[in-house]
């Protein structure tokens, strides 16, 4: 199953949240806000991240920028209490995986955590076949250099 870090400054949501991703079989680290998750990324790896857009101190969208910028691949949702079209497409611009609005619907969490987790399963097979097909296509060049030289050797 995945591992999990889950960013937000209501405690009460921290370990609701917390508690509902552990009982789908994942392991699920929290931080109370955007500096603290931000610590907890550069210390570990995680294959997702799910984060409050409204916090103090270092909120979820400037969260969101400093996360991919750090990491590429890592997959962040958002949640927001304030959703529009305009700010969805800006979350999702700015490198966010996905978002969910609250109050927060646990069935949906449940179905974009399993969606992100299969992506990311699925990206890290494409990625290891991609190294094999460029290991063939370095190795082929070299079994034919060796199988002239055989040829010449023998005759």
């Amino acid at each position: 199953m995945g591992k999990i870090l889950f960013v937000d400054d209501d405690e009460t949501m921290r370990e609701a949240v917390s508690k509902a991703i552990e009982s789908m079989g994942h392991t699920c680290d929290v931080a109370a806000d955007g500096y603290e998750g931000f610590n907890k990324i550069r210390e570990g790896e995680y294959d997702l991240v799910i984060t409050d857009i409204r916090m103090p101190k270092l909120d979820g969208k400037e969260f969101l920028k400093r996360a991919i910028k750090y990491d590429k691949n890592l997959m962040v949702v958002v949640l927001t209490g304030y959703s529009s079209v305009e700010s969805a497409v800006e979350l999702l611009k700015l490198g966010a995986y996905d978002y969910l609005e609250k109050p927060l619907n646990f069935e949906a969490l449940e179905f974009v955590i399993t969606r992100c987790l299969e992506k990311r399963k699925i990206e890290g097979q494409l990625n290891f076949f991609k190294g094999m097909i460029y290991t063939l296509i370095i190795s082929i060049p070299i079994w034919l250099i060796l199988g002239i030289i055989l040829a010449a050797f023998l005759s």
